[in-house]
């Protein structure tokens, strides 16, 4: 009987991260990490990252941390995964949106990681599902999507099969506890193979740890010294547990069932589901800064989408191009996370997503009034434009609250 673990790390830093920052996370954890998986042998894990922190390692110098990425890519040492260029909930965006990001993820990580970014499986940011990012992910060409294990509403938790949607895209489930007893410092590497061996099956069965990556060096200053160091050591001795890629469970266990994951992310708690909220951190219907920012990301999406498809003239185009990407950017998930009170509360991250979306509306509007638009229209974007101005300012009230 043997064990079968995939580790698959995510790595991502906001649009507008501090330069420093980024180069300080580099130190403690990326490199350290990389570093890591090229000494063992046995290391084998899946790995996410996100486009715009692959462009923010380009852009402040780090080009050491992609390169070495893309050499373990290459000696099959890590799986990439494809996601949200911009790590948007994709739940809470349209259709068009998911789909957009998705590509704009694949563009920007191609670009930099050539031919050995070719990944098979999708990273939703926050582990965010519900029924209608299954089409998006399958029409891109993704094999398989992983989700938190609170989605899964099966009586047996899939150990040895895995489920498929009717788009033929299998679900796969990561262990909530496990992969929390590790982050939250409950478990070490030398009590890990005890822990996932905890079925006691005479049969095959897998086990799917995901984490943040910068749990590794960054959140937590111990973690390679304290459990991956000596996980992997204890890995090399024993044939009872293998680490595989995600990819490569899917070709060892092949009975799947029909899935019916319920719409959750990797911080809902069972208490969350009973209420109805699936996506507590960045959609809670009791947090009236998250209601109104959703509702500013809607009017905004509506504006950048409609003034594309009007009259515009050569300026007018121009400031669309500038509208299109702040909204994008301005849809990441952070500011969201971050007025979440959970306990996690941040007035500075929040008005930087705010000004994210100020400049998209502020283009879209300039976009239409320098353009041939008639009198209705550049009216109906000035109008827009006043009604996210002062949703802002109701938000900004909030936060002296």
């Amino acid at each position: 009987m043997v064990v079968y673990v995939s580790f698959l790390f995510h790595i991502y830093q906001p649009p507008g991260q501090i330069p420093s920052i980024v180069k300080r996370i580099a130190d403690e954890s990326y490199r350290p990490l990389i570093e890591t998986i090229k000494k063992f042998e046995v290391a084998k894990f899946n790995l996410n990252i996100n486009g715009i922190l692959t462009e923010q390692l380009n852009d402040y110098g780090l080009s050491d941390v992609i390169n070495g990425l893309a050499e373990l890519s290459e000696n099959g040492k890590i799986e990439f995964t494809n996601s949200a260029k911009y790590h948007a909930i994709l739940p809470l965006i349209p259709k068009p949106e998911i789909l957009r990001q998705i590509r704009l993820n694949q563009e920007t990580n191609h670009k930099f990681f050539g031919s050995t970014f070719k990944p098979r499986g999708f990273f939703p940011p926050e582990l965010a599902i519900d029924d209608q990012i299954f089409p998006p992910i399958a029409d891109t060409g993704h094999e398989w999507v992983i989700a938190s294990g609170i989605a899964n509403q099966e009586a047996t938790f899939p150990t040895d099969y895995f489920q498929i949607t009717h788009n033929d895209l299998a679900v796969v489930y990561r262990d909530d506890i496990i992969s929390n007893e590790i982050s939250f410092k409950k478990l070490s590497g030398e009590s890990f193979i005890d822990r996932v061996q905890y079925l006691g099956k005479n049969k095959d069965y897998y086990v799917i740890i995901a984490q943040d990556g910068e749990t590794y060096g960054h959140h937590m200053k111990e973690a390679f010294e304290h459990f991956l160091h000596p996980l992997l050591r204890k890995l090399e001795k024993t044939e009872e547990v293998k680490l595989a890629t995600i990819s490569e469970l899917l070709e060892r266990f092949t009975t799947r069932s029909e899935a019916h994951p319920r719409p959750s992310s990797w911080s809902t708690t069972s208490e969350d589901i009973e209420y109805g909220v699936a996506y507590p951190l960045w959609y809670h219907p009791d947090n009236i800064v998250h209601v109104l920012q959703h509702r500013i990301m809607m009017r905004i999406l509506s504006m950048v989408i409609n003034a594309r498809s009007a009259n515009l003239s050569p300026q007018g185009k121009k400031y669309w191009e500038i509208a299109r990407t702040m909204a994008d950017r301005g849809l990441h998930s952070c500011q969201q996370w971050w007025a979440s009170r959970r306990p996690w509360f941040s007035p500075n991250m929040i008005l930087n997503g705010l000004d994210q979306l100020r400049k998209s509306a502020i283009n879209s509007s300039l976009a239409i009034k320098s353009s041939h638009a008639n009198d209705h229209l550049k009216e109906s974007y000035a109008y827009s434009l006043e009604i996210v101005l002062d949703l802002q300012k109701q938000i900004i009230s909030l936060l002296f609250e």
